[in-house]
């Protein structure tokens, strides 16, 4: 089992792209779509979609803002469903 499937904060980040990928297919968008608007190659939206690049805050918040998404209540979502505990093994 590698390190990323045994880090549970994995499992609150996957739940975020899902709810990307789930907003991006609602609005009938493929990956070449979001690109575009994201001013981006095709390749990094199928790169974040399949885990193999992860996204910083900011460009999170860049794709919910042109996807039309909220990101507070899914932050607090991911928060709450964390318990309102930190789950990373990276701390300073």
């Amino acid at each position: 089992m590698s390190s990323a499937s045994r880090n549970p904060t994995n499992r609150f980040y996957q739940m975020a792209v899902d709810r990307l990928i789930e907003a991006r297919k609602a609005k009938s968008w493929s990956q070449y779509d979001l690109a575009k608007a994201w001013k981006r190659h095709q390749s990094i939206i199928a790169k974040v979609e399949t885990g193999q690049r992860r996204l910083e805050l900011i460009e999170f918040i860049d794709l919910c803002v042109i996807l039309d998404i909220d990101p507070a209540p899914l932050i607090a979502q991911i928060h709450n469903t964390m318990g309102g505990k930190v789950e990373n093994e990276r701390v300073a």
